[in-house]
């Protein structure tokens, strides 16, 4: 399926914001193109390997693991967001599940912060919040 223009943007928004805050430390840049699709190649900080690409694809799946995410019992901690499909703890907050939601919605990235769009991508990349 096709992303509109606005979509792509939002998504290119959100690599942006989560890339160029350097996930606080758990990841360096070898590569970030911002002249067309945004796109780049982090690797976990101190790693001679590039660890991934993170591009639109990564930004979307992300997206989605923390929209399809259902409830589920985690020892002391009680009822958390765990990913639909593996089962694993998200560490994603149910208000910041809601501002994702909302702002995906509305293709509207200025209503995310660093730790959203973070979130996102790590949830893309691992299935869960590992970092952020």
């Amino acid at each position: 399926m096709a992303r509109s223009e606005e979509r792509a943007q939002f998504l290119d928004s959100l690599i942006t914001t989560a890339v160029e805050n350097y996930g606080h430390g758990w990841f360096e840049v070898d590569e970030y193109e911002t002249g067309g699709p945004v796109r780049a190649t982090i690797r976990e900080t101190g790693s001679a390997d590039p660890l991934v690409e993170v591009n639109r694809d990564v930004m979307a799946r992300g997206i989605g693991v923390i929209t399809r995410a259902r409830l589920a019992t985690f020892g002391d901690d009680g009822e958390c967001l765990a990913n639909a499909t593996t089962g694993a703890r998200l560490y994603v907050h149910p208000k910041m599940r809601q501002r994702i939601m909302a702002a995906t919605r509305e293709n509207e990235a200025a209503d995310l912060d660093c730790i959203d769009a973070m979130a996102i991508m790590e949830c893309g990349l691992f299935g869960e919040v590992r970092y952020a």
